[in-house]
């Protein structure tokens, strides 16, 4: 039975916003990401969006599907690997479920859309994308003890003992707190200026570095060209310095499309970042040191997760309902394993496919998606101003078939018109 836990008056915290430069951070070493795939040893959480549910994991095979609620987007796993939280974004709430049962325990409010989620041996920490704040719950009573306002849409997630990082999507900032006893917001950073899509951060092993993939966008150009206006990077972040290593940045393939760089993974020897392109269907494999495309990898449809899991890399398509394990010493796809059937009709499940794949005639050279600009049918807060007929904001796509007539200027009569 669901246990619907009340919110007590949490302490909000405000942080004044200087402008001095951000303090440089002591290295996070092993520290844990906010992601769609979780894994604590042998055993594996992922999180089907589509189907509102997560699926379990033991040993490479899938024991339970769970429903949890309304848009999971990630997962956490406690220390001790019995407990998973799940961040709902359509029910603004937190599900937590037991993962010795299989049942979902209780659903926590917390606040507008949420978004990542990690987890120590105390507290979670979830970001409210909506709300822009970072809440922090005791994991034991399950009560809300903390809510810290940040900059706008926050994202992703990195904890390390008392330091964690948050991304924020739209603007690939990303801002510091020490958490140790009351969490404290340090200030923010720039990891690289028109920075988007920017949902994850991934840290060195020995935590000097943080890597984050994103779309770099380029507002003030004249026309609208891959590689100019949508630009696939890893930011690299300096945490000694708490600045943006422009030098270290890493571009992604220039020859075949990579769109969308989403989430990636070190393998355990640091060497080789692997990037997931989740409108490109592929995992990109980069040398971390050189920036050197060593590898691309064909998975399923809309890859938005990876972990590494000993010699093997673990990759969640996210409009497939499978999980893609490739093998990291001849970097192949091994298997293609069956974790949910997404309850969509055959239409609209191909529909999301195209809205999100690069890879169709229609894109350019399949490099941007409609999912670039309009990522989950929102907008990317951008105006642009490379338009003969003047400056464009970006609009949320909400609704948009029903206000003929059609594109910015409206002089489309019919929607086939924007394709043709």
């Amino acid at each position: 039975t669901d246990t619907h836990i009340a919110t007590p008056v949490p302490l909000i915290l405000t942080p004044i916003v200087t402008e001095r430069p951000l303090p440089g951070l002591p290295p996070m070493p092993n520290a844990q990401s906010s992601k769609v795939l979780a894994q604590r040893g042998s055993r594996l959480v992922t999180v089907n969006s589509e189907s509102d549910s997560v699926t379990l994991l033991e040993d490479g095979a899938v024991t339970a599907e769970i429903v949890v609620g309304d848009d999971p987007r990630t997962v956490a796993l406690t220390p001790d690997g019995k407990t998973a939280w799940v961040t709902l974004r359509g029910e603004n709430a937190v599900a937590v479920v037991n993962l010795e049962t299989t049942h979902r325990e209780a659903v926590i409010p917390i606040g507008h859309m949420p978004y990542g989620v990690v987890v120590d041996d105390r507290r979670a920490y979830i970001t409210c994308f909506g709300d822009g704040q970072v809440v922090v719950v005791d994991l034991a009573s399950q009560t809300i003890l903390y809510q810290v306002k940040v900059p706008d849409f926050p994202a992703g997630l990195a904890l390390s003992g008392e330091w964690l990082l948050v991304t924020h999507f739209y603007t690939g900032q990303v801002t510091a707190l020490n958490v140790q006893r009351t969490p404290v917001m340090l200030g923010t950073v720039t990891a690289d200026v028109g920075g988007t899509i920017a949902q994850s951060l991934i840290l060195t092993p020995d935590g000097t570095r943080a890597y984050l993939p994103m779309t770099r966008t380029g507002l003030s150009l004249i026309s609208l060209q891959y590689m100019q206006d949508w630009f696939p990077i890893v930011a690299i972040l300096n945490l000694a310095t708490m600045q943006a290593d422009r030098d270290g940045r890493l571009p992604l393939s220039l020859v075949e499309g990579s769109n969308m760089p989403f989430d990636a993974a070190l393998t355990t020897d640091g060497k080789s970042l692997l990037v997931v392109l989740a409108g490109s269907d592929a995992v990109q494999v980069v040398d971390s040191a050189t920036g050197h495309i060593q590898q691309r990898i064909e998975v399923g449809a809309n890859p938005r997760g990876i972990v590494i899991q000993g010699n093997q890399a673990v990759v969640s398509n996210a409009l497939d309902g499978t999980l893609s394990v490739i093998d990291l010493d001849t970097y192949a796809v091994t298997q293609n394993i069956p974790v949910t059937e997404i309850p969509l009709s055959p239409e609209i499940l191909r529909g999301a496919v195209l809205f999100n794949s690069a890879e169709i005639p229609v894109m350019s050279d399949g490099a941007v998606s409609c999912a670039t600009c309009h990522f989950d049918g929102g907008c990317d807060q951008r105006t642009w101003i490379n338009f003969r007929s003047g400056p464009r904001n970006t609009l949320a796509l909400g609704g948009a078939a029903d206000l003929p007539p059609y594109n910015w200027a409206g002089e489309m009569a019919e929607l086939q018109d924007t394709i043709e």
